[in-house]
């Protein structure tokens, strides 16, 4: 490769501001990888030069993170720069799979335009994961293929840039996975934008806090939270991601439907057994998670087609009362939501099977599918080319379907064909006591 003669010269220079230390060398020689002329390479040497010290940060290698900040700082779009500080709100060492932070990157608004075609969202989102790992900003999570996180330096550098240089130390309130046992008093949430008090042990928040700037909120992982105050949410007017996932709430504050910014609200492998009427009021929600919540069993009738936007809806391993005439959540809601593009769904019968499978919408939307406890179920051969005929299918699960003997997967392709004809990729069979045959043809992983 052709450069300026002066280039190596200017580049000893760049090397001498980093002091030997190895994160710097490389987050930096990324960043100046693709400069090409003197003038850009005297220009980095200056900014490395004349930048002081942080001496916020208590323990930090003040040298470093003024280097490491020349990698943010050329990052270019701020799009790309808030994805990457919106990373800071995991613990440290924590991986986090790709899926699930595009996810949030889309609640917040960082993907806009991009939203109402979910996987061209998603590819996106990798889009921007691969240019922050090319800045090594980003590193390979414990799954190298599907996770990430962030180096510990790294996100001391993202919280303090996110804090404006130490100016405003509450804007990011990030306290996840520190062995709290109580929350940081509401004073502390005034100025928050984004809160992170994930993977702890607070059992509950008896106070309301006024919150008028906050986007974010993430709760997940406290398995021992029980108790919101009523009027928790009366006063978080600008909310867009709100994560409550993996904690023992058995009962959803009415007040979550005063939310009228949500986009984004995980509920996951909760304790709850029923929603509120409320959650109907939540018009901009575009992803609404409740995989895994095992004891639910009332979704109010007419609340959830009141979510016009709905994007996501997860039911994996969730509700099942889908017959006709109940008073709950029916299959024709579902219908119903015109932007529906991604469905997680249980079903514990035959006839809601059937039901499910005949809808073209459904069956077009249906990434998920679970058939549990679902006695009148034998053989799954009579309904082999339906499940070839949802398209987007990824993920089809059977369990505690005693009945069961026969599994029977097959797909319309050629007898030549080696590639998939379908979008399925796993297959999981779980307590089925009387299965004896599994049959899955060519093309359908």
């Amino acid at each position: 490769m052709k450069y300026h003669p002066e280039i190596p010269i200017l580049a000893k220079s760049v090397a001498k501001e980093c002091k030997g230390l190895p994160l710097a060398l490389i987050t930096i020689g990324r960043a100046m990888a693709y400069k090409k002329t003197p003038q850009e390479w005297k220009h980095a040497i200056s900014v490395l030069s004349t930048s002081k010290p942080p001496s916020e940060i208590s323990g930090m290698n003040d040298e470093m993170l003024l280097r490491l900040k020349f990698s943010y700082d050329n990052l270019g779009a701020d799009t790309i720069k808030s994805c990457f500080l919106y990373c800071a709100l995991f613990p440290e060492d924590y991986s986090i799979s790709k899926e699930q932070l595009t996810d949030y990157w889309i609640g917040e608004g960082f993907l806009d335009g991009w939203d109402d075609d979910i996987d061209e969202a998603h590819n996106k989102g990798h889009d921007i994961i691969g240019r922050l790992k090319a800045a090594c900003l980003l590193e390979s999570g414990s799954d190298e293929k599907t996770e990430v996180k962030l180096h510990d330096v790294i996100r001391d550098l993202a919280l303090w840039i996110a804090s404006e240089c130490g100016k405003k130390k509450n804007r990011f309130l990030v306290r996840a996975g520190v062995g709290l046992t109580h929350a940081p008093v509401v004073e502390s949430w005034k100025e928050a934008e984004r809160i992170s008090l994930m993977n702890n042990r607070i059992k509950e928040v008896t106070e309301t806090p006024q919150c008028p700037n906050l986007l974010t909120l993430m709760l997940q992982g406290n398995w021992n939270f029980t108790k919101f105050h009523t009027d928790f949410f009366q006063f978080m007017p600008l909310l867009r991601v709100l994560d409550l996932s993996m904690a023992s709430i058995e009962e959803v504050p009415a007040a979550i439907g005063n939310l009228a910014e949500l986009r984004y609200l995980n509920l996951s492998a909760m304790r709850i057994r029923s929603l509120p009427e409320e959650i109907g009021n939540l018009v901009k929600l575009k992803h609404l998670d409740l995989d895994n919540t095992v004891f639910l069993v009332r979704i109010p009738q007419g609340a959830i087609s009141r979510l016009s936007e709905l994007r996501v809806m997860k039911l994996f391993y969730s509700y099942s009362e889908w017959e006709e005439g109940s008073e709950g959540l029916n299959m024709s809601e579902l219908e119903g939501l015109e932007r529906l593009i991604h469905l997680g769904i249980t079903v514990s019968s035959m006839h809601a099977l059937e039901r499910l499978l005949c809808s073209s919408k459904l069956r077009n939307v249906a990434r998920y599918l679970i058939l549990h406890i679902c006695e009148d179920l034998t053989i799954s051969n009579k309904l082999s080319s339906l499940f070839t005929a949802m398209k987007s299918l990824q993920r089809l699960a059977f369990n505690g379907c005693d009945g069961l003997v026969e599994v029977t997967i097959s797909a319309d392709a050629k007898k030549d064909d080696d590639y998939p004809v379908s979008s399925l990729e796993w297959l999981e069979l779980c307590d089925l006591p009387h299965l004896n045959c599994i049959r899955v043809g060519r093309g359908c992983f």
